[in-house]
This record gives C-alpha cells, sequence and structure tokens, in this order.
C-alpha cells in the first residue's frame, strides 16, 4: 500500500491460518512455529515436462541458520541437476532430451544438523504433437525458417513479424537475448529449449489465448527496452487461458549491495495479470517492487516464491481466485515512515467498489524477514490486509 493513499479505510485485519511470521533482529533467534525436529521446504508441485524443453523448479528451505542447510536430489538420473545450492536455496534444472519418454520419481532432501524432510517430486515427460520451430537471436536481418539447422531469429523479432504459427505450436527458444516481445497468437507455447537459457527483459501478452510460457529467465536488465518501476511480465484484460510457470523473473540477479536508491530506481514489478482464467505457477518473482499483481477472476497463483520485495509480495483486486502454495518472503527497504514511502504487505487487497469476493488462501508461507542479515530488511511489513472496502467469503 503507498503511504498517500486514502485513509477511508473500513477495516484491516491479520490472518494467522496458513501464514508464518518470523521477526528479523541480528542478535535475536527466530523463533520456530514447528517441532524441533521439523524443517520446513516450500511447496512443489508434479511436473508435466515436454521433451525438448528445459524446466526449473526453485526449492527454499524455512529454518534457522540457512548457512547450514543443505539441498540433496535423491534418485536423480544425469539430466536433472541439483545447483546454486547455499543459504537454503536451490534451483532443480530438468533437460528434458527429446527421446525422454518415461515418468519418474525423484526425492529432495533439505537436512540442517540433525534435522531432515524429504519431499517427493513426480515428472511425466511427454512429446509434443504439434509443430517444433526453433528461435535463436542473431545480428541480421534475416528471420531464419524456423527449423533446428535455420531457426527464427529472437523472439521479439518472429512475434512483430507477419508470421503466422501453426495451431498448437511449440516454440523452443535458444541462447541469446530474445528482447522484449509482445505477443498477439493464439494456441501457443514458448519454452526454453533443453541445455540453453535464454533471456528477455519483458513480455507483454494482449489478444492472445491459450499460450503458456514455460522456462524463461525475463528481466529488466537483460536489455535496454524495458524501463524498471513497469511489470516485467503484463497480461492484458484482451487475453484468456494463459500459462506463465517455472519462470524466473527478476529486476536484477544481484542486489546485494543495493542502497535505496538503487531500489527506487531499478526495482521493477513482477506480474500483472488483468486477464481470467490465468494460471500463475511455480515461479522464482525476485528483487523486484511489486511481485504479482491480480486484476481479474478465475485466476491460480500457486507454489509461486516471491524474494526480496521493496513494496507488497501479492496484490488482489479480483474475485474468484486462489492463491495456494506460495513462499512470500523477505521485504526490503524500510520506508514505512517516510513520506513517498511504501507500507509492505505480504499480501494486501482492497476495493473502492463491490466487495471482493470468494478467495481462496491456502497453505502459503509468509515471512517478513527470512534471513536475518538481509540487507536492508524492511522493519514494519503487514501481513494479510484488506483496505477501502468489503470482503465476502474469503
Amino acid at each position: 500500500m503507498i503511504f498517500n493513499k486514502t485513509n477511508s479505510v473500513f477495516f484491516i485485519f491479520a490472518l494467522a491460518l496458513s501464514l508464518l511470521f518470523v521477526n528479523c533482529k541480528s542478535n535475536t533467534p527466530n523463533q520456530h512455529s514447528t517441532p524441533v525436529n521439523d524443517i520446513l521446504l516450500s511447496s512443489i508441485s508434479d511436473l508435466e515436462v515436454i521433451n525438448g524443453t528445459q524446466t526449473k523448479v526453485f526449492l527454499s528451505a524455512i529454518d534457522d541458520h540457512l548457512e547450514n542447510v543443505k539441498l540433496t536430489c535423491i534418485d536423480c538420473p544425469p539430466f536433472i541437476i541439483l545447483s546454486k545450492n547455499k543459504n537454503g536455496n536451490a534451483v532443480l534444472t530438468i533437460d528434458a532430451k527429446e527421446e525422454t519418454d518415461k515418468n519418474i520419481s525423484i526425492k529432495i532432501q533439505v537436512k540442517n544438523g540433525e534435522k531432515t524432510t524429504v519431499k517427493n517430486l513426480n515428472i511425466s515427460f511427454t512429446k509434443h504433437e504439434g509443430k517444433i520451430y526453433y528461435c535463436k537471436p542473431n545480428e541480421s536481418e534475416a528471420l531464419g525458417k524456423g527449423t533446428k539447422d535455420n531457426p527464427f531469429s529472437s523472439l521479439e523479432k518472429i512475434m512483430e513479424s507477419s508470421f503466422v504459427p501453426e495451431e498448437n505450436a511449440l516454440f523452443l527458444l535458444l541462447d541469446g537475448f530474445h528482447g522484449a516481445p509482445t505477443i498477439s497468437k493464439n494456441n501457443i507455447i514458448i519454452a526454453a529449449a533443453t541445455g540453453n537459457a535464454p533471456q528477455l527483459s519483458a513480455v507483454h501478452l494482449k489478444n492472445s489465448s491459450n499460450i503458456v510460457l514455460s522456462g524463461l529467465n525475463i528481466g529488466s536488465y537483460h536489455g535496454d527496452k524495458f524501463f524498471p518501476k513497469n511489470y516485467m511480465v503484463m497480461i492484458d484484460s484482451s487475453c484468456t487461458d494463459i500459462t506463465i510457470q517455472n519462470c524466473i523473473i527478476e529486476s536484477h540477479d544481484k542486489t546485494a549491495t543495493w542502497q535505496p536508491e538503487d531500489w527506487n530506481a531499478k526495482a521493477g514489478s513482477g506480474i500483472k495479470c488483468r486477464a481470467k482464467n490465468t494460471v500463475i505457477q511455480s515461479n522464482l518473482i525476485r528483487n523486484i517492487f511489486h511481485g504479482i499483481k491480480i486484476e481479474n477472476s478465475n485466476i491460480q497463483v500457486q507454489y509461486n516464491t516471491i524474494d526480496r520485495f521493496s513494496g507488497d509480495a501479492i496484490r488482489n483486486t479480483g474475485s474468484d481466485n486462489s492463491f495456494s502454495f506460495n513462499l512470500l518472503k523477505n521485504a526490503v527497504l524500510d520506508d514505512y515512515y517516510d513520506p513517498k514511502g511504501n507500507h509492505d504487505d505480504l499480501f494486501q487487497s482492497w476495493t473502492f467498489d463491490l466487495p471482493v469476493e470468494n478467495i481462496k488462501l491456502n497453505n502459503n508461507i509468509a515471512i517478513s524477514c527470512l534471513e536475518p542479515n538481509l540487507s536492508l530488511n524492511s522493519k514494519v511489513v503487514q501481513g494479510l490486509v484488506c483496505f477501502d472496502g468489503f470482503e465476502k467469503n474469503w
């Protein structure tokens, strides 16, 4: 909530159900709300992976002394790698080869001293039955033919061209910077190709239906066409049936040395969804101003991690939406009492019109500060708050 927002507040409430709050003080140990021998691991959803694509799963432990936490992948085949295993965070990368044709079950173990927790992850692999196009940025003006040997140029170039893809087409993005595409197509999947790490600065979806974005790295620091403070993923109300999954969405990948002026000038926001029938799941949204903003109905926000936000983690003004199994953590930039500062919220809703109705929140974990040495942690953070109108059937 912006500090100078109207004071016509009907009520504010905090909900203990499915929320865990930890007070960050460098000299005070975090309090446990779970049994001593239990260590929490962020919720992970079973996966359906298309052969030929790369999928990332983002893992976070919730415990004291995160510097001692180690995650291990048990029964992992060679094409599944656990990396960036530090301070309770890790990334599981699944490079599904074209010939992968079986379902597997693996185990993720998180260990901190004598405390150990193990979670199962089931992965099914499917062969794409439609047309497959390849995209690889190049310096020439040629668009290419979309084949593996002669790929299209960047996703931005092919999306702004007059090219019309076949129904149920799969676009596989190869290494390189794919710009800030505006997508106005229907019935397509856009995914990272196996063994590749394509990068985009922003994505704008408009007049689109049945679009899936999967495994992409979207960040404003990748290019010069995106201005910070905007949302890196914009889904217009002209869209329907959109899925954003297993993507990294971040203003920058390194913010440990950022000062307040850096957060104010450089931190963009994550996803703004104005479209009905949208699924936002299993993404890592970090180093941002606002995380996810929802402005329509029948939207599922699930299994996401929002880490290091200087505004609000989740904002919802639509009805008939669900928020499940998300991890919200680490509010930064202590500007609560500044005249132009922000009241940081882990989950905020408001209305000046009809009530916000039929909202489901379950199995979320929301922690204002998980890391005691977090730089510029926000000292005053609101939990689950509703402003300026009525809520019904939550």
